[in-house]
């Protein structure tokens, strides 16, 4: 374990922190109501998610969304996706935010172990906020991505996996064997982090990229990515063409590399053209591939 991810990670939390401050007067967006901070589990503070769940009662129940913050699996959370959650809550969904144990005390095993309790919450109290458990959507952005479609796939042989209607990956980590030499911004220290025996256990990274796993049978997959972004082509550029392959169905929404506002974590940011673009992409998506 590097001692750098601790500068990495006492950096994130004084970002987060003024970025609670500022996103504690999230945009309050009409028709959309929250609850904060319910447990999913209780063995750690960080186990605990939001909810936003659409104010109509008449298209009750709604399909669900589980999702799953960025933060290279060691930084950030939930309270920075405010307006972002609120805004695929508006399109009528149940969204369940969730934050999870974090590295480098917690590996990648103990986080996606966070991520099915957090699922099974969403699914055991959809009802309670309108929502139909048999619907779900499972979505994440960065470290976000690949921890949705490792759980996505750790479900292939559950009863789970058939209610998983689509997958929504912004700017996501597919293959660690080749995140690990994009030159992306502290990407070694994040992904030594998460493997017992860090970036020299090769068979542990390719054992956690979902680019090496079967994808047949795999959910519809949304994936947005801009190519400023380091991470694009070994990642979602590469993970998109590996789908095709497999005959999933897939829409992408890739920005060229003269696209500054398409830098990574773009979506943390409302207003913003390409943001404005993934959010209307996101919901002729899940509107051609979620049932009501």
């Amino acid at each position: 374990m590097r001692p750098k991810i601790y500068l990495v990670k006492a950096f994130s939390s004084v970002t987060t922190a003024l970025g609670g401050l500022v996103y504690s007067f999230h945009k309050k967006i009409k028709g959309v109501n929250s609850k904060f901070n319910l447990r999913y589990a209780h063995d750690n503070k960080k186990q605990k998610l939001d909810v936003f769940y659409p104010e109509n009662e008449e298209n009750k129940p709604y399909p669900i969304i589980v999702y799953f913050h960025g933060g290279g699996w060691a930084c950030y959370d939930k309270k920075l996706y405010v307006t972002f959650m609120r805004r695929l809550s508006a399109m009528g969904y149940v969204v369940f935010s969730c934050n999870y144990s974090l590295a480098p005390k917690y590996k990648i095993g103990d986080i996606l172990n966070d991520a099915k309790l957090a699922l099974k919450f969403a699914i055991e109290n959809a009802q309670k906020f309108g929502g139909n458990s048999d619907l779900i959507v499972l979505g994440g952005d960065s470290a976000g991505a690949h921890i949705a479609t490792t759980l996505t796939l750790m479900k292939k042989d559950s009863e789970e996996f058939n209610k998983i209607k689509a997958l929504l990956l912004y700017y996501g980590a597919f293959d660690l064997t080749s995140a690990v030499k994009t030159g992306f911004n502290n990407i070694k220290d994040y992904i030594g982090s998460i493997v017992e025996g860090g970036l020299s256990n090769e068979s542990e990274l390719k054992y956690w990229s979902p680019y090496y796993k079967d994808l047949a049978g795999f959910p519809p997959t949304f994936l947005a990515s801009g190519e400023i972004d380091k991470l694009h082509a070994s990642q979602s550029r590469a993970f998109s063409e590996k789908l095709k392959e497999s005959d999933v169905k897939i829409k992408t929404v890739f920005f060229p590399k003269k696209e500054t506002r398409a830098a990574h974590a773009f979506m943390n940011f409302d207003g913003l053209e390409t943001t404005n673009k993934v959010l209307n992409e996101t919901e002729k998506f899940l509107s051609d591939e979620v049932p009501e």
